[in-house]
């Protein structure tokens, strides 16, 4: 952990050599072997955005996951990543999903985005806004698109990113939770069939729910079942992103983690199986076949799509470093 009277240099000096590199964040996996993936540079560059509310990471490398054991062999994870933020610094943040989805999508912990609950009470998402925002910031070019069923990810983080965010966005509100799952899938796949965003966040909500009401646990075979179920759907929108006909001339990324773990059947406190959490990143010029051993914040995703998209960080925006050293 780094000392706080340490902290702030440690934070200017890592924003600074972010910033300077642009795209620095495509390399916070630097431990480790594995061979380097190609990234053309004349392919259409697009980014699938997958979050799965509430998996565990030991529950996710435990599962039936062959879709993602798939991008994982074609790409780099890490299973020690983290969330809830630096452990006693002012960006510690409760393991919850509206601290952490924003966080994930905002690219800056608490002492930054201001959400410590699920209300969002005191926020400024007008300052550190959806990464969607940034982007279009960056690039007028680019389109967005999310598909969710947690209201708030509509109803704040995106809405407060301003008019025109996201190109395309649904929220789902009907069914049962594996319903609304199922829903955000075909929506997306729906999409894909049309004309592909640039950059697409896809959400998926029941591997959480089941947690709640069943237990976050690897001995607990529903919630394993439910991050099984996940994969399949996942798995049916890798295959619509392979059966598009542009596919051989576009280059994907596909980025994969999760908002918090969970204990028992609830979460939000800083127990290692709350904070530990996965991140994926297979495709474009991710190392292939590699475990990495860095701790990665899951505030780094934007600056990561960024560096895809070749779309340089900017020094306002505020965004964290492309990892953090200490839990």
């Amino acid at each position: 952990m780094i000392p706080p009277h340490d902290r702030a240099r440690f934070m200017a000096a890592a924003s600074a050599a972010l910033l300077l590199a642009g795209v620095m964040a495509l390399f916070f996996f630097q431990s480790g072997s594995g061979e380097r993936g190609v990234q053309p540079k004349d392919r259409k560059k697009r980014v699938l955005l997958i979050g799965i509310d509430g998996c565990r990471s030991d529950a996710l490398a435990a599962a039936e996951i062959p879709h993602l054991r798939e991008l994982m062999a074609r790409g780099t994870v890490t299973w020690d990543a983290l969330a809830g933020g630096i452990k006693d610094t002012p960006s510690q943040q409760p393991t919850v999903s509206g601290p952490g989805w924003t966080s994930v999508l905002c690219g800056v912990w608490v002492d930054k985005h201001g959400v410590r609950e699920n209300k969002f009470q005191n926020h400024r998402l007008a300052e550190f806004p959806h990464f969607f925002r940034r982007l279009k910031e960056a690039r007028s070019d680019i389109t967005t698109a999310q598909a969710a069923s947690w209201p708030p990810l509509e109803e704040f983080i995106l809405a407060k990113a301003g008019a025109g965010a996201a190109d395309r966005h649904v929220l789902v509100t009907q069914g049962t939770h594996p319903e609304k799952d199922a829903q955000a899938t075909d929506t997306v796949i729906a999409w894909l069939r049309d004309t592909a965003a640039d950059v697409t966040f896809l959400y998926y909500i029941n591997v959480d729910e089941t947690g709640h009401a069943l237990g976050f646990s690897t001995l607990n075979p529903f919630y394993m079942d439910a991050i099984a179920r996940v994969d399949g759907q996942i798995g049916r929108v890798l295959a619509a992103i392979r059966g598009r006909a542009e596919f051989a001339d576009e280059d994907w990324l596909t980025v994969v983690t999760t908002d918090h773990g969970g204990r028992f059947k609830d979460h939000g406190g800083q127990s290692p199986e709350e904070r530990g959490i996965f991140l994926i990143a297979s495709g474009g010029a991710w190392p292939v076949g590699k475990v990495s051993a860095d701790t990665p914040g899951h505030t780094v995703v934007p600056a990561v799509i960024a560096a895809h998209l070749a779309i340089p960080v900017r020094a306002e925006w505020g965004w964290e470093p492309a990892w953090h050293a200490g839990k």
